[in-house]
This record gives structure tokens, sequence and C-alpha cells, in this order.
């Protein structure tokens, strides 16, 4: 897989050199943002959470094909209650990324995200009650790595990303998911896209996305704004999301393409 990975890098970086794209480069300079974010899921079982996020990332140039970056956030979902127990999640996560990007035909990259999952639970049931008395807590870690291409065309994007999932369980055997998600974005206007995604999981929790964002001309193109609906095999949920960008001041698809 790491020859793999090394190889598409490499011809991707070729076709730049080959395209008379010199002048361009994969990250113009050093992009910060951070964000906070709140969404509902619904779950067809009849457990409902709320959950709210904050995050901060950055992206840096490595030479001049080469971009990388770095991410980290934080989330804490409010009680999943089920008959039998409610239940408090919070999840602390970090990423890391590199890629290579012609800012006029696309990208290809591979990332590493690692997350920690805290859990209490509180039963009801009096047969857990039994056994595990009325609160418990656990914890858990996933791991992703994943690998992406995509392709510009005028104002729209497409790509495909493949990853591996695996959930290390404190109880239990560790699990492993292989995920593949399709998507496209269409700049309608340069500061506003909209994206769609399918996601198809090896479990057969396939999910799907739709989400506008929007850098609104009052904020002087240094916030933005993303709304999101999500469908998914067991539940269906909306997501609203606050960016904040430090320092730079460009329209979404300059962002997008030439910064993080």
């Amino acid at each position: 897989m790491k020859y793999k990975v090394t190889s598409a890098l490499a011809i991707v970086s070729m076709t730049v050199f080959g395209s008379g794209l010199a002048a361009e480069r994969a990250v113009e300079a050093v992009h910060y943002q951070a964000s906070a974010s709140g969404f509902n899921l619904n779950y067809d079982d009849g457990a409902d959470t709320r959950a709210l996020s904050i995050g901060a990332g950055l992206t840096l140039p490595v030479g001049r094909y080469f971009g990388s970056s770095l991410s980290g956030g934080y989330r804490d979902y409010s009680s999943f209650s089920y008959p039998e127990a409610d239940i408090d999640v919070n999840a602390l996560d970090g990423e890391i990324a590199l890629f290579v990007r012609s800012p006029s035909l696309g990208r290809i990259g591979v990332s590493y995200e690692r997350t920690r999952f805290e859990y209490d639970t509180t039963y009801k049931d009096p047969l857990y009650i039994q056994y595990f008395g009325t609160q418990d807590s656990s914890r858990e870690y996933a791991n992703e790595a994943a690998a992406m291409i995509e392709g510009y065309s005028g104002p729209v994007t497409v790509g495909v990303e493949r990853a591996r999932y695996e959930v290390s369980l404190q109880y239990g055997e560790d699990e492993v998911s292989y995920l593949t998600t399709l998507y496209g974005g269409w700049y309608v206007m340069p500061d506003l896209l909209f994206d769609v995604r399918a996601t198809f999981d090896s479990s057969d929790d396939d999910a799907y996305q739709l989400g506008i964002e929007y850098q609104p001309p009052f904020l002087q193109s240094m916030a933005g704004i993303s709304l999101s609906y999500l469908h998914a095999s067991d539940a269906d949920g909306f997501g609203l999301t606050f960016k904040f960008y430090f320092d730079k001041r460009f329209d979404l698809i300059t962002r997008d393409r030439h910064y993080r």
C-alpha cells in the first residue's frame, strides 16, 4: 500500500511539471482556521442525541508541490436514551494529512486520524443493573487511515476517498470496516458551495449527506457558515457549523484550492 500511494503522489507531481504549472503552489501560505458546530441525530430505534464540537486546524506548504494539514477537535454528545440505559459520550480526535496538489488540476493525499471515545452509562434495566450496577464508564479508540484523489474542472470538484476504520474496544474484539466515499461540489458563486457525498460502509451502514457552505460578504471573508443534512441507514440528522479564518481574506473557491 505504501508503494502504491508513493507512486500515485509521484505521478501527480510529474503531471504538474509536465503541464508547465511551475508557478502554482500546492499551498500558498500557512492557513489557520477554527470551528464550532452543533448537530442533531434521530435514530430509528428511538434514540436521539445532540452534540456540540469545537475544532482547529492549520494547513502549511511542504515545498512547492506538497502540503500538509494538522487538525484536532473535541465533541460532547448529549445522552443517547435507550430503554435499557442513558449514555453520555465525549470524543477527542486529531488528524494529520499529506497531499500533492495542482490548484488547476486536482489533489491526491493520504491521512491518519485517531479518536478517543469516553462513555458514561447509566443503566435503567434491572437485568443490566444486576450485572453492571447502576453506572459504568468505558473508553475506546478509533483509527482511520485514508487515501483520496479529487479533480477540478472550473467550478466543479469531484473526488473519492477510501478509508480503513478500526475501533479498539475496551470489552470485546476490535472491529474493522472499510469506507468508500464519493463526493462532488459545485461553486455556484466563488463564495457559495453546494456539496453532496455518499459513503458506503463494508458493514452496510451507508450514509448520504447534502451540504451548503457560504462566506457571507458582511463577514469580509473572515468566516463561513455550513449547513448539512445526513441520512444514514439507521439515523437522520442536521448540522450547523461556523468557521473562522485568521489573517486570510479570500473567496471560498480560492481558499479551498490554494490554502486549505
